[in-house]
């Protein structure tokens, strides 16, 4: 019996023996490419390289938004033992909740987000919390985080970007996305169990190419003195909203484009959507008598009128029509008086304004208007609106002259109506309004914009 049990003893070490003996020949013989390759993708990822995105800079080389290093918390899941455990860590400390945070744990995924943007003192202290709860599966990276310095500065114009992807979704960190956001790198990294990477181990780069700067026409201290004028002017009329455009004559270069009320692109959670709205170039209006000097200036260029021709004006402008007639009148005088045209601009009277463009004709007018700026739009503004300018073809042969002549039956936006008098400024020559006064490449390549001209 002794000899058999011992037998029985031996044949079951063979047999394990022989197990492991084929199980190794398995191993590390027949499959054992296949298990490498298995051990080294195991091993081994692919990282993104953010690149930097370029900043926006006032015209005086001062940053109205960039980009910072902020710490990414990157989760391998497949390393994590306790999910919930986990989870109920880190959730105190970041943007995601409980749930959220157990299921990407719970999942067989290598690569997850935790939280993005954690910068100075806040990524010291989370980076000390983890060491001492001995979390796990955990790697950090760096990242670059959007900030706005001057904060609410221009803040409809510059506009901001997404927390996600860092892309831009107002403004013109939206408009130039796609010159600001660069290209990014990538590199394979070999990493341990807890996320380090291994010495000697795998390791290539291809690094991200930085996003261009915007250098900006824009002088950070009018416009810091137009948007309180701006506040200030909201607070004495009652007005629910306004915007302030100030342009360079001779170069068409925005100094300042204001809008009321503003929002701080840093900390933007309690702000109502529409405050995004860049009202300067998104809304529209029927500008009034502050269109006269149209009419006047088409008509003196034209050679119709001089600033001293005379007039003899009316109190009442009367188109018969029916069934009642169309009266336009002048307040402040009862009587027909004489003017000259100079009077007319000074008095902004509508019936001799109205004088003056039935001598000038609607095409005319029209032509003037459109060269004026009106009716198109510069395509530099997210949401800008060309305003409304009919063709002459579509006047009627009644109204629409007179009406025109005094700033009705047009649309305009703010920014054009800032043109048409930098254009008058300027001599009678229109400088196309433009924010962006160059943009400087990666490679320290600056493309300067150059402005459509042309004299009205």
């Amino acid at each position: 019996m002794p000899d058999v049990r011992l037998a029985l003893v031996g044949a079951f070490f063979v047999v394990v023996w022989l197990g492991i003996g084929i199980r190794l020949v398995d191993v590390q013989a027949l499959n054992a490419d296949a298990y490498a390759d298995r051990g080294f993708e195991q091993r081994v990822r692919q990282e993104e390289l953010v690149a930097v995105r370029g900043a926006i800079l006032d015209r005086d080389h001062q940053a109205i938004a960039r980009s910072v290093d902020a710490l990414t918390v990157i989760a391998d899941p497949t390393l994590i033992t306790d999910d919930v455990g986990t989870a109920q860590l880190l959730a105190p400390l970041v943007s995601r909740s409980e749930d959220d945070l157990i299921e990407a744990f719970a999942s067989d995924r290598r690569y997850y987000v935790v939280q993005r943007g954690i910068t100075g003192d806040d990524a010291e202290g989370f980076n000390r919390y983890v060491t001492a709860n001995e979390i796990k599966g955990l790697f950090y990276v760096t990242e670059p985080k959007r900030i706005y310095p001057f904060a609410s500065l221009a803040s409809q114009l510059v506009g901001f970007v997404g927390g996600d992807d860092g892309s831009g979704i107002e403004g013109l960190e939206y408009r130039y996305d796609d010159v600001l956001a660069g290209t990014p790198g990538r590199q394979v990294v070999e990493r341990d169990p807890y996320g380090n990477p291994i010495p000697q181990g795998h390791h290539t780069v291809e690094d991200a190419v930085h996003g261009s700067d915007l250098i900006l026409t824009v002088d950070s201290q009018i416009q810091f003195a137009a948007e309180q004028a701006l506040e200030e002017a909201l607070l004495a009329t009652g007005a629910l909203s306004g915007s302030v455009v100030a342009i360079d004559v001779q170069t068409g270069g925005v100094l300042a484009m204001a809008n009321a009320p503003t929002f701080d692109p840093n900390n933007r959670k309690h702000a109502q959507p529409w405050i995004f709205r860049n009202g300067a170039v998104a809304n529209v209006y029927e500008p009034g008598s502050t269109l006269k000097v149209v009419t006047v200036a088409a008509a003196i260029e034209e050679g119709i009128v001089a600033p001293s021709t005379a007039f003899e004006v009316p109190p009442e402008y009367v188109i018969p029509l029916e069934p009642e007639p169309k009266i336009y009148e002048d307040v402040g005088h009862e009587d027909t008086v004489v003017m000259s045209v100079g009077d007319i601009v000074a008095r902004s009277s509508n019936v001799g304004t109205i004088l003056i463009q039935s001598l000038l004709g609607n095409e005319a007018h029209h032509e003037y208007l459109a060269s004026f700026g009106l009716g198109s739009s510069t395509g530099e503004f997210p949401a800008e609106s060309a305003g409304s300018l009919e063709d002459a073809s579509n006047w009627c042969v009644s109204t629409c002259g007179p009406s025109t002549a005094i700033g009705y039956r047009v649309a305009v936006t703010p920014l054009q109506m800032a043109g048409v008098f930098a254009t008058i400024a300027n001599d009678g020559v229109w400088m196309e309004p433009h924010v962006v006064e160059a943009v400087v490449h990666d490679d320290l390549t600056v493309d300067t914009y150059e402005p459509v001209s042309r004299p009205v």
